[in-house]
């Protein structure tokens, strides 16, 4: 890593890589890099302390469209399932913790935080999971993702009808 102005040494904030390495992205803060590998895993470096921590490795296939919350303090990522039906998940660093946001019935994925950070888009594959193993979705995977929108329990539903 080198200042943007090209002034200084460059840095090295990770050592020791065992793969290929995957679409790194910056948290908001400039503080963490994001970075997904060939060996199923989501990682982030803190830049300062130079630590790696793992969020999630998945033993089905790699793990493709992550992101950071606006703040900084949330990753989300779609995560491949054994069904073949990717689920959306978010990592607090607060705690360390995931959690899966959608269930496992349909494939969700390219997972976004709104600007605000109050909501998190994703795409949804609108066909079953019985659909889409019975040979479907060759006709259908074009014209069947669905953009789906989650919302924190305080976060008023911005699609909810008016009152008069």
């Amino acid at each position: 890593m080198r200042s943007q102005d090209g002034k200084g040494e460059p840095q090295q904030i990770t050592n020791g890589g065992d793969t290929y390495y995957y679409a790194p992205k910056w948290s908001p803060d400039s503080k963490k890099l994001l970075w997904s590998d060939r060996l199923q895993r989501l990682r982030y470096v803190d830049v300062a302390s130079k630590a790696v921590t793992l969020v999630d490795q998945d033993k089905f296939g790699e793990i493709q469209g992550y992101n950071w919350s606006p703040d900084s303090q949330w990753i989300t990522w779609a995560r491949p399932e054994e069904n073949d039906m990717p689920r959306v998940y978010l990592y607090s660093l607060a705690n360390k913790q995931q959690t899966a946001v959608t269930d496992s019935w349909y494939g969700s994925g390219e997972p976004v935080f709104s600007d605000d950070g109050k909501y998190l888009c994703s795409l949804l594959r609108a066909i079953s999971n019985q659909l889409w193993r019975s040979g479907i979705r060759e006709c259908l995977s074009r014209h069947a993702a669905r953009l789906s929108l989650n919302t924190g329990q305080e976060t008023a539903n911005p699609l909810a009808p008016k009152k008069r």
